[in-house]
């Protein structure tokens, strides 16, 4: 039934409707207008500033800060389709400068300046109120290393500063839907008029496990500052340590790919491509091809819901052959990757950059204007490989789970081995704790911080097993470490 506006509110709360959740729901359309606004405006002023940085500083300028930002010496060139440009563009932008001028190829630039603060100087005058309010607030945001530690989904998240140990309320749409709580990343927060963004988020997000690196990275800034607590100004003055131990974890976890490949060759890069579209009926009938070498339109809509007629939320198996170069072998079709439609959302899930690549051109020329691609979200290799070791033995057993398929006599020696790994785990020392084992972690305010991570990254690892057998019973570690949160 429809609400009239001066009807008791359905929520419950004994007021008319137009004062309670109609007012609610008019009060968040008009903030996600002005989130996209503000959004909109700031993606419009990126390709003006990257133009004037190059005219003032000059045209290798791009080259020369992608290698301080990474810390090369000339070994990779600026990649302008490089996946960590979402943060490095920014820094350029924001927080680069140039400190010798024998370094400026162009004669006259300015030293000691930002390229946002020569672009200011320069055309502040014919910019619009807002426009100057953002280069002001971007302008030297310094870059930290951030723990989710609360999600609303497509809203925004409250993320904690692990290094000055402050924790922001942020306005983020696309990465509230992607990342999860204990998730780490490395981002600037600006304060736009008194409303916390993100800006420049890295690409990969951290496992909750490493967030004991983080801390001991707080603790010699910490030593280095000669501060009890790690200071604003200190995020500036160290900001290249900071930048590098998060690139150097991620360089870790990248070289775990290197000698791992799928069918086609390609290192193995596991990607969820992320679109919001108009219609989860018009995407599946236009998407429905990817799976026709095998599956009818009828095999798809068996576990599809479907409700007055339309498709609501499908599954789309990518079937094809196995690719090397230009050559194609004839054998069985393969999945390339899943598109999954629910509702506004469509994730296509594949395992390397080349096939993230052809799937997204596909979606777009398929769907054009009706999809609007959101993301592209990097997984770790960890919790992908674990996965894709249940699954070829499930395809062994006939495609039953390998758990369910055990001769009962070796399911049952698995569980006593289960059994007794956990039960001599609250008393093992864990790299991830700082060596302390887990009754010790709870004794400590730092100690019950990491160990709620440890904890975080066994969901997240237990959303990703098929075998139920590789699963953490995380709520029987927490009472019997008399922990809750």
């Amino acid at each position: 039934m429809k609400v009239g506006r001066n009807d008791p509110c359905p929520c419950g709360s004994g007021l008319k409707y137009k004062k309670c959740c109609l007012e609610m729901e008019a009060k968040s359309q008009v903030a996600d207008f002005e989130y996209l606004r503000l959004r909109k405006l700031e993606s419009d002023l990126i390709p003006k500033l990257i133009n004037h940085g190059q005219d003032v500083f000059g045209e290798d300028i791009l080259l020369g800060a992608w290698d301080i930002f990474n810390n090369l010496e000339n070994e990779d060139e600026f990649d302008p389709d490089s996946l960590m440009n979402m943060a490095f563009m920014p820094w350029f932008l924001f927080n680069w400068t140039e400190t010798d001028p024998e370094e400026v190829s162009k004669e006259g630039a300015p030293i000691n300046t930002t390229v946002a603060e020569s672009f200011l100087k320069k055309f502040g005058g014919r910019l619009l109120a807002d426009e100057r309010n953002i280069l002001d607030a971007a302008n030297r945001c310094p870059f930290s290393i951030y723990e989710v530690v609360g999600v609303q989904s497509g809203i925004g998240m409250t993320v904690r500063d692990l290094l000055r140990n402050t924790e922001y309320d942020v306005i983020e749409k696309s990465g509230s839907e992607i990342l999860k709580v204990g998730h780490i990343i490395f981002c600037s927060v600006m304060n736009l008029a008194g409303k916390f963004m993100n800006m420049g988020t890295a690409p990969y997000p951290l496992p909750p496990i490493y967030k004991q690196q983080i801390l001991e990275l707080r603790k010699r800034i910490a030593k280095k500052a000669r501060h009890k607590e790690i200071l604003t100004e200190d995020l500036t003055k160290f900001e290249p340590i900071i930048r590098l131990a998060y690139l150097d974890i991620v360089k870790g976890m990248n070289e775990q790919r290197i000698s791992l490949h799928n069918t086609d060759g390609d290192p193995l890069v596991p990607q969820k491509v992320i679109f919001d579209i108009e219609s989860s009926h018009d995407a599946f009938h236009a998407l429905k091809h990817l799976a026709s070498i095998q599956e009818s339109e009828e095999d798809l809509l068996e576990e599809a819901k479907v409700e007055d007629g339309k498709v609501t939320a499908v599954e789309i198996p990518w079937l094809g052959h196995t690719k090397h170069g230009d050559k194609v072998f004839d054998e069985d079709p393969i999945v390339l990757g899943r598109v999954k439609i629910d509702g506004k959302r469509l994730v296509a899930e594949v395992n390397s950059v080349k096939r993230a690549e052809r799937i997204r051109t596909e979606i777009e020329s398929r769907l054009g204007k009706k999809a609007n691609y959101k993301a592209t979200l990097v997984e770790p290799i960890e919790q992908k490989l674990e996965a894709m070791k249940d699954k070829k033995e499930s395809v062994r057993n006939s495609g039953s789970p390998p758990s369910k398929n055990m001769p009962p006599e070796v399911r049952a020696h698995i569980e006593e081995y289960n059994r007794k790994h956990w039960q001599k785990w609250f008393d093992i020392p864990v790299p991830a704790l700082n060596n302390m084992t887990p009754r010790q972690a709870t004794k400590t305010e730092e100690g019950r911080d990491l160990l709620k991570s440890l904890l975080l990254h066994y969901e997240q690892s237990n959303e990703m097993a098929t075998n139920n057998l590789l699963k953490v019973d995380v709520e029987a570690l927490k009472k019997e470490l008399s922990i809750s949160w």
